[in-house]
């Protein structure tokens, strides 16, 4: 399925470095997050896998200004 021309596979609900490995390693080109983890921030971009990691408080916030990450979702 990830193979199809113009198809980008994601999941949802990821939230350990591990779950990140093993979805990627299915396939998955992004995935989206309820939380803030700097160590998934960090192999994320590492390996270029696109993540939408939701902050929604003011400590995952600072957390996430710290990374290079280019875009934040904020609740």
């Amino acid at each position: 399925m990830a193979e199809s021309p113009g198809l980008m596979l994601g999941e949802g609900t990821v939230l350990t470095e591990g779950q990140v490995k093993k979805v990627v390693k299915a396939g998955v080109r992004f995935f989206v997050s309820p939380g803030f983890d700097v160590k998934v921030v960090d192999w994320c971009l590492a390996a270029k896998v696109r993540a939408i990691m939701q902050q929604m408080r003011e400590k995952q916030s600072v957390s996430a200004l710290t990374t290079s990450c280019t875009r934040h979702h904020y609740f």
